[in-house]
């Protein structure tokens, strides 16, 4: 019914906008595409609902490990990251537990940049978040470091966010990945996030 209805549609356009439509019909075929191996394409919207979702899911006892490599002012600025970090501080009052690491610029540490950054960590660790710091500087040569995240062990999900570029605080868009099928992506921050703690994290 939905095939014809497309087919339909296209049919009817003109040269520009035929091309204007198979583009967007094109992109939402490789989306779909995704879904069977465990991998979903998610706008804004999508990306803080679905983890917000699994966020206020997650049972007594779970583990969720995070990467912040985004502007830390997301924190403070984008009131979406403000309702999910208050969800992170309800999570672990309910037995949660979420450990976050932030990917920091040596150099904004010395400014107002640097007065901002500590408050949100100060906050994230008094709302019972366990907080570890690395140095961006250190792990340059690695580009499978740099990517800002969040793993849920228990439910198998690992969230996978790109920030916006003409404003580094946002969330442009994000891919929720599940663990089955596509083992091989979830596994592959997992051992991120791990290589970050043991090699880079500091004491």
């Amino acid at each position: 019914m939905r095939t014809g209805q497309i087919a339909s549609i296209l049919e009817s356009l003109g040269d520009k906008d035929f091309d204007f439509a198979s583009r967007i019909v094109d992109s939402a075929l490789e989306s779909l595409t995704l879904i069977p191996k465990g991998v979903f394409r998610l706008d804004t919207s999508g990306y803080f609902g679905e983890l917000i979702n699994t966020m206020t899911s997650e049972k007594k006892g779970a583990s969720v490990l995070a990467v912040n490599s985004m502007s830390t002012s997301r924190w403070t600025d984008d009131p979406r990251e403000g309702h999910y970090l208050q969800e992170n501080f309800a999570a672990i009052k309910m037995g949660v537990s979420i450990r976050r690491i932030f990917l920091l610029d040596k150099s904004k540490m010395k400014d107002a940049d640097g007065d901002q950054i500590r408050r949100t960590i100060i906050h994230q660790k008094e709302g019972g978040v366990l907080v570890e710091i690395a140095w961006f500087q250190d792990i340059l040569h690695d580009r499978e470091l740099h990517d800002d995240f969040v793993l849920f062990e228990d439910s198998n999900v690992v969230f996978v966010d790109e920030y916006d570029r003409i404003d580094p605080s946002r969330v442009l868009k994000g891919r929720k990945i599940c663990k089955p099928p596509d083992k091989v992506e979830f596994d592959k921050y997992h051992r991120a996030f791990q290589t970050l703690i043991r090699t880079y994290c500091l004491d």
